[in-house]
């Protein structure tokens, strides 16, 4: 087995640790994670919302994901993409310091879709304490397990319907 050495190389935020080839990156990043929530007081609330959704500093990660989404996640997708259910989804879309699997802005609205890694050791204690600091900004959180995307991915669709407002661009008929 070659050794890999360790290199530097130069990044957007300076002189970052690699590795040569390429194979996993490592970024040194200054400060503390990004808040949850505008600091009190106001400021700049569209500065601070940038802070918060999609963060740059996560950019990198984000398409790592994306690029690497389990099978679950692809399932789903398919169904999600193209504003399908009316609306436009977002894959691997930041919340803080937190990546979520899908996420719709327009109407505050994130879903997860939980493998078997949540289910063991801590994960659970965390994912809760997740979802607590990502509904604190108003936003909906809902979940799913890889086994209901697989054995009813109808079943997940309907339950995503019922979390959407009416389609925006449906009315309704008269003497309703």
């Amino acid at each position: 087995m070659s050794k890999i050495s360790p290199s530097r190389r130069w990044s957007k935020r300076g002189w970052a640790p690699g590795l040569i080839r390429g194979e996993v990156r490592l970024h040194l990043i200054r400060g503390p994670p990004p808040p949850l929530a505008p600091p009190p007081g106001g400021g700049d609330v569209q500065k601070n919302m940038n802070k918060i959704f999609n963060n740059k500093m996560m950019k990198e990660r984000r398409q790592e994901l994306r690029g690497r989404m389990p099978k679950a996640e692809v399932f789903l997708w398919t169904k999600l993409k193209g504003s399908a259910l009316g609306y436009k989804f977002r894959r691997q879309y930041s919340i803080g310091r937190f990546i979520v699997d899908f996420y719709c802005p327009e109407i505050k609205l994130a879903i997860e879709i939980d493998g078997d890694s949540h289910f063991q050791g801590d994960a659970p204690v965390y994912d809760q304490d997740r979802q607590e600091q990502i509904e604190s900004l108003g936003l909906k959180v809902v979940r799913f397990t890889n086994d209901q995307i697989f054995d009813s991915l109808e079943d997940v669709i309907n339950e995503i319907r019922k979390s959407l407002p009416s389609p925006k661009n449906l009315t309704l008929s008269e003497g309703e």
